[in-house]
């Protein structure tokens, strides 16, 4: 089920930091049809920074669904 889609196009993520992610991603998504489960799982490929899932929780906890879970294949981490 599809219940949210992009509804703007953005610049690519890649090269940008935590912050500049989080700003590029704000408001390119919105609900398609309203919910009526309290729970879904986000399926993301592949994690960086989290901004794209926090945005979808976000869209879908203000229409009603009380827990919201991610599953990914893989997750970057920091380099030192």
């Amino acid at each position: 089920m599809q219940s949210v889609e992009r509804v703007r196009d953005t610049q690519s993520q890649t090269g940008l930091d935590r912050k500049q992610r989080r700003k590029n991603i704000r408001g390119d998504f919105d609900l398609v049809e309203p919910l009526s489960v309290p729970h879904i799982a986000i399926i993301d490929g592949f994690v960086t920074t989290t901004s794209t899932v926090n945005e979808l929780a976000c869209i879908l906890k203000s229409a009603g669904v009380r827990r919201v879970d991610v599953w990914s294949i893989a997750r970057a981490v920091k380099s030192d």
